[in-house]
C-alpha cells in the first residue's frame, strides 16, 4: 500500500494553523512535531518527548498541501523513523506471566538500534521510570533483550491493560523510547 505521507514532509491542516511535520508513519498512525514561528520545530529542540500522534486517513483527509523536507542526518539519527512502531502484540500474554512463556511467543528478530528506552506502567496506568536497554553485542537490540528488560521492568498490574505490546511513544534523553501496553495500544489504533 502506498502511504499519503513520508517522513519529513510538512503538511498544513485544517485543525492547526500550525504547520505539522511528519516524523513517521504507516498504515495505521501517524507521528508528527509542530512548528511554532520562532521556536521552530519543537521535537526537533527537545532532548525527551512523547511523539504527537494522529491516523492516516484523518491526516489525509484534513491536509491541504504537503512539502517535502527530508530530515537531515541529525534529525533522523534523533527521530528514527526506521525503527517499528509496535512490537511483540499478544493478546493471550500478561507482562506478569513467567519470562520463558514470554519469550516463546516470538522468535527473536533484531531492531537496528544499539539502544532504546522503554517506559513501563503503573497501577492505574501512567507511566513510571523509563529503563534503557543497550544491545548486548553493541550493534542491534534483539526483541529477546527488549522482552527481557521490559519483564524485568514492569512492576504493576492495570485493570485496563489486556495482553502484551510495546509502541514507539518518541525518545527519552535522545534515545528512541517504546511504552508498554497491552495488545492494543493506548490510543486504540492498532486494534
Amino acid at each position: 500500500m502506498s502511504m499519503p505521507f513520508q517522513s519529513g514532509d510538512v503538511v498544513s491542516v485544517s485543525w492547526d494553523h500550525r504547520p505539522i511535520r511528519v516524523l513517521q508513519t504507516d498504515a495505521i498512525e501517524t507521528f508528527y512535531d509542530v512548528g511554532i514561528g520562532e521556536v521552530g520545530w519543537v521535537m526537533a529542540k527537545a532532548r525527551t518527548a512523547i511523539y504527537y500522534r494522529t491516523s492516516p486517513p484523518y491526516l489525509k483527509e484534513t491536509s491541504s498541501r504537503t512539502l517535502p523536507s527530508p530530515f537531515s542526518l541529525k534529525e533522523y539519527k534523533k527521530f528514527r523513523p526506521d525503527l517499528p512502531t509496535r512490537l511483540f502484540r499478544h493478546r493471550d500474554a500478561d507482562w506478569s506471566d513467567e519470562l520463558p512463556i514470554l519469550t516463546s511467543l516470538e522468535g527473536d528478530v533484531s531492531i537496528p538500534a544499539q539502544e532504546v528506552v522503554i517506559i513501563p506502567f503503573g497501577s492505574k496506568g501512567g507511566a513510571t521510570k523509563p529503563v534503557k536497554v543497550q544491545a548486548s553485542d553493541g550493534e542491534s537490540l534483539s526483541l529477546l533483550e527488549i522482552i527481557e528488560a521490559a519483564h524485568s521492568a514492569q512492576q504493576s498490574k492495570c485493570a485496563d491493560v489486556k495482553g502484551v505490546g510495546l509502541y514507539r511513544s518518541g525518545f527519552v534523553g535522545g534515545v528512541p523510547s517504546y511504552y508498554l501496553w497491552g495488545a492494543i495500544d493506548r490510543a486504540g489504533y492498532a486494534a
